[in-house]
């Protein structure tokens, strides 16, 4: 039996997503990035709560067409093709265009390796990715897996109302982003860490331009969910999420 504080990550965030999904206001769900593991452990959770619905958007053809072979469209669910497109101010977006109002709950798991449309080829959007946070007010100096990730908040804010959970898996150097942009208006909750624990902190600086090393005050974890500051209910949630022993990472 795995012991309480040695956790491992795919329970981990299968714990977290059921804590949010089981809410009662939670119904209208989307998830960036379609997985054989979570969309089936959200559409479970669904099926289970016997109300809500979850879009998961996947930018692999491939990959979208192996889910929904492991996980086929209901009444509860569906998977949906969305290429990618990258643009010098927006930088990378979905071209899906969101359906179903505002959502209660989004997870953030993707674009890892993204690629986008150039002429007539399909090429990474990595360079585009690293162009752009060579700019002067970004505050990140290294992006490994979470570069293509860093404009995903930025593309879900207009389909979150003031209750919204974001959840998102790991992705460091995006999270440090976000927390850049949005710190102001949003709370962000570092799950099983302590947000002023020192432990990491040189890997964190390692992201960061050094002008910007003070002004950044959290250090990410294996997931970080961030709400409205607004928001009772959803900071509420947020903070058991992050008391939680249970889910702690040693």
């Amino acid at each position: 039996m795995t012991a309480p504080n040695k956790v491992c990550k795919r329970n981990y965030i299968s714990r977290v997503l059921a804590k949010i999904i089981n809410k009662r206001y939670v119904n209208n769900i989307l998830e960036i990035g379609s997985g054989k593991s979570s969309t089936t452990e959200i559409r479970k959770i669904l099926q289970n709560k016997k109300k809500g619905f979850c879009i998961s958007l996947e930018h692999d053809k491939f990959y979208r067409d192996y889910v929904i072979s492991k996980v086929p469209d209901d009444q509860f669910g569906k998977v949906v093709f969305s290429g990618l497109i990258y643009d010098d101010k927006k930088g990378l977006r979905y071209d899906y265009k969101m359906e179903g109002g505002k959502y209660d709950f989004i997870y953030i798991d993707a674009p890892g390796l993204a690629l986008i449309q150039k002429g007539n080829k399909m090429v990474s959007a990595k360079p585009d990715c690293l162009k752009y946070i060579a700019r002067p007010d970004v505050c990140l100096q290294s992006a490994k897996r979470g570069g293509c990730r860093m404009f995903i908040f930025d593309y879900i804010l207009p389909v979150m109302h003031d209750d919204t959970i974001v959840l998102v898996d790991s992705s460091k150097s995006a999270v440090l982003y976000y927390y850049q942009k949005h710190h102001k208006g949003y709370n962000f909750y570092c799950l099983g860490s302590n947000e002023q624990d020192t432990k990491g902190t040189n890997k964190i600086q390692r992201l960061l331009k050094p002008e910007y090393v003070k002004d950044i005050k959290i250090i990410p974890t294996k997931a970080t969910i961030i709400v409205n500051r607004k928001s009772f209910v959803a900071n509420r949630l947020a903070k058991s999420l992050k008391d939680d022993k249970i889910l702690e990472i040693k």
